[in-house]
């Protein structure tokens, strides 16, 4: 059976209508208490080929056209949203991304008589908020003309694509949680800097050692690989790490990260209230370094953070809370890993002198 693009091989001639709009309103209707993707496959026939014989004798004008034009969009939208249940249900998770289909789900569409294309296109437009369709359907009245299909896909990008991250990401946490070793998908670490002072005699007074062991032995990448070999074997070959780095060991960080097999790509700054130390000047601000090692998707558009966030200067090492925030918004479902944390939170792995012992 073709697809629902080919509805002049699928349907029977136009049914007799006495007003459009009424027969639009109906199966409007019925549209919202379809739960079955057949029901909206059916609809959208009828109305497609109502709407083409409509345009085809040019009996009508568009104003009359656009009752069942709109419904056709919806019911194209409301395949997208059935066929997305169905997904879920049959395939691992939350469905596959969109380049690959689950072989239940595929069997499925063969079933239904509907082409992988036009159930792909459906569901991209599925993902689109009931109010952003109705947004659609008042601008092409403003700009007096139909939709297309093309036209909803344009509009629904960012929320297929925000989909498909969401997709992507829950399933590579599933596929970290399933090995056999413990091993993690996100990696947060504050490693124990050791400042290299002109004196070691007078010029500890302010020292980072004051407050906790630091690593007085490793100051080149080098040896911080080596230090921390163990723990950061902890890794998912899919992960991310995110480093703070004090500014005078920005290169080093860097350098750490490319070492353990992540690639930059970015950081955040933290902006705090106050004057700290430093030699060249006096810093104001703390930077959160970001690695990535294998395959992980980046956050959708419209879902980044901001580069910096000002706060205030806490005690000596303790981050701000929206490390938390920021890597629980990126990575809601991959197991994660704090590294010399000072306190414990929900969801998280914490290691370290500090840490809270497990419950």
């Amino acid at each position: 059976m073709a697809g629902i693009l080919s509805v002049r091989d699928r349907t029977s001639p136009p049914e007799r209508v006495s007003d459009p709009k009424v027969f639009a309103r109906q199966l409007w209707l019925t549209l919202d208490d379809a739960t079955d993707p057949k029901q909206a496959i059916e609809i959208e026939a009828r109305l497609a080929a109502y709407q083409t014989y409509m345009e085809d004798t040019g009996l009508f004008t568009k104003e009359e056209i656009r009752p069942i034009n709109e419904t056709r969009m919806r019911a194209r939208w409301k395949l997208g949203q059935l066929l997305a249940e169905v997904e879920r249900g049959t395939g691992p998770g939350r469905g596959k991304k969109v380049s690959g289909l689950s072989t239940s789900f595929r069997a499925f569409l063969k079933k239904i008589g509907l082409q992988k294309d036009t159930a792909l296109e459906a569901q991209r437009i599925g993902t689109l908020p009931d109010p952003e369709l109705i947004k659609a359907f008042e601008r092409a009245r403003a700009d007096d003309r139909l939709l297309y299909f093309t036209d909803l896909i344009r509009v629904a990008r960012p929320w297929w694509k925000k989909e498909s991250r969401t997709q992507r990401e829950q399933a590579l946490g599933a596929k970290i949680m399933a090995l056999p070793e413990q091993k993690f998908g996100v990696i947060l670490e504050d490693f124990e800097w050791d400042f290299e002072t002109f004196s070691r005699i007078t010029g500890m007074d302010r020292h980072a050692s004051n407050h906790y062991p630091t690593a007085a032995e490793a100051h080149t990448p080098e040896e911080i690989v080596e230090r921390t070999k163990e723990r950061a074997s902890v890794a998912a070959d899919d992960s991310a790490l995110f480093m703070w780095v004090p500014n005078p060991f920005l290169s080093t960080g860097i350098k750490v990260l490319e070492l353990r097999g992540y690639r930059y790509v970015t950081n955040w700054a933290w902006t705090k209230d106050g004057l700290g130390t430093g030699y060249w000047n006096r810093e104001t601000h703390e930077l959160l370094l970001l690695g990535i090692k294998g395959n992980l998707p980046c956050p959708a558009m419209g879902e980044q953070w901001p580069s910096s966030k000002h706060g205030e200067r806490r005690e000596h090492s303790q981050k701000p809370d929206w490390q938390y925030e920021l890597i629980e918004a990126y990575f809601p479902t991959l197991p994660k890993i704090e590294l010399n944390a000072r306190s414990g939170r929900a969801g998280w792995v914490s290691w370290g002198n500090e840490a809270p012992e497990a419950a």
